[in-house]
């Protein structure tokens, strides 16, 4: 198993990177999210184009990818806290002279990921909403 710091960077490297790329595609989803349902179906098509362009090439994406970095990192902040826990519940506050700022790192970039995550996907399940009214 790799240290906590290894885990840390790693971890730490991929949320950056996603941090990037979220920040450089939000504006276009936001966007094709507030796209306007016209009334004539037939006037439809364009905002389809845009809705069905960054879904597929931006917001499904990015909601994997925050998913799959969150999922891979997941198992090892249980660790951390559950050691936490199993530590405190055997000796009480006595543990907290042995805190470890990189474990408790670990768990907050989990944290995190787990927000960008979640988020990435309210914004995916809002562009299938446009997406659907736009069939309608």
């Amino acid at each position: 198993m790799s240290s906590a710091s290894d885990i840390l960077a790693a971890e730490s490297l991929l949320f950056a990177v996603l941090g990037v790329v979220f920040s450089v595609w939000y504006q276009d989803i936001t966007s094709a999210i507030a796209v306007m349902v016209e009334t004539h179906k037939p006037d439809r098509k364009p905002a389809m184009n845009l809705v069905n362009g960054v879904v597929i090439t931006k917001a499904l994406p990015l909601a994997c990818l925050s998913l799959l970095v969150f999922l891979t990192f997941l198992p090892d902040a249980i660790d951390v806290v559950s050691r936490v826990i199993s530590h405190l519940q055997a000796s009480g506050l006595d543990r907290i002279s042995h805190y470890d700022s990189v474990s408790v790192a670990l768990v907050v970039v989990s944290f995190m990921s787990a927000l960008l995550a979640a988020y990435t996907g309210l914004l995916l399940l809002s562009l299938w909403n446009v997406r659907r009214r736009l069939r309608a």
